[in-house]
């Protein structure tokens, strides 16, 4: 009975409360003493584990609190790395930026070198080119400088009007070498075209023909000076060059309705008309007697 209760006892400790009852049915003094000695060794093994159990309970929680830390300072250290991440990446973008207008910059340093280069080249040919240099004068400088007209003319299917151009550079500032051709404050050059007159030959909202005849003319000049040109870019002060001089004086004539008559006399009246204009200090009797 005694091995039987114990057994009992050790075996079943949850139910220790419920084996009280068999207290009840131990009538000798020896068995009650035996029982109570089995209750009170469960009991302290019950307490034994107990305590172990909350040695593990309190080292596991030790360790959870040892890992609630360690993700507390990666969460810190991953936050801290996510600041320098987005900190990098600003440094990234205005490195970009600064590359790219590196870049623009160095691209337009080249375009003015480019530009420089071209402009070396042009005043090279300007100095082979005496009718592209200027304020100068003489039958050669003026000659050159219709027979570079005459060349845009054909091209651009205009009527050849060379004869009358060469008279007109006679009349207005005999070939340049006038005293007053190169007066200061005047760029009309050895063609004497003012400044109303040169600003209405390259006037295409008035007179939409010259559009063509402009694009013409800047081929040619481009391929004179071997850069890019255009004549709308051009100022007043590059007719004291004969070539833009004589060049500005047939584009002012394209926009004449009447055509440029073959004969001296008409056209002596014609210059009058419409180049000298009624306002002009030249007369039809001047023209026919100096411009042959």
């Amino acid at each position: 009975m005694r091995k039987h209760w114990g057994k009992a006892l050790l075996r079943d400790r949850n139910n220790l409360v419920k084996s009280m009852a068999w207290l009840t049915k131990i009538k000798s003094i020896r068995g009650k003493l035996a029982f109570f000695v089995l209750f009170a060794l469960s009991y302290r093994l019950l307490a034994s584990q107990s305590f172990e159990l909350s040695d593990e309970i309190a080292q596991v929680s030790k360790e959870i609190d040892e890992v609630l830390k360690k993700q507390m300072s990666l969460a810190l250290h991953a936050q801290v790395l996510f600041s320098e991440i987005k900190t990098k990446k600003k440094e990234l973008a205005t490195c970009l930026k600064d590359h790219a207008q590196c870049q623009k910059a160095l691209v337009k340093k080249q375009e003015q070198q480019d530009v420089l280069k071209r402009q070396l080249i042009a005043c090279q040919r300007h100095l082979c080119k005496p009718h592209f240099q200027p304020r100068v004068m003489g039958e050669t400088v003026t000659r050159a400088a219709i027979e570079f007209v005459r060349h845009v003319s054909l091209a651009a299917k205009l009527a050849d009007i060379s004869l009358f151009l060469f008279r007109i550079a006679k009349i207005e500032s005999c070939l340049g070498e006038d005293a007053d051709t190169y007066r200061p404050g005047y760029f009309g050059g050895i063609w004497q075209i003012d400044a109303i007159g040169f600003f209405d030959s390259k006037n295409v909202k008035s007179h939409t023909s010259l559009s063509g005849l402009i694009a013409v003319a800047n081929q040619y000049l481009t391929q004179e000076l071997g850069v890019l040109i255009s004549y709308e870019d051009c100022s007043w002060e590059s007719c004291l060059m004969p070539a833009y001089s004589c060049l500005a004086a047939r584009l002012f004539l394209a926009t004449v309705a009447e055509a440029v008559p073959l004969s001296l006399e008409d056209q002596a009246s014609y210059w009058k008309k419409y180049y000298n204009r009624p306002k002009g200090k030249g007369t039809i009797a001047r023209f026919l007697h100096e411009a042959v």
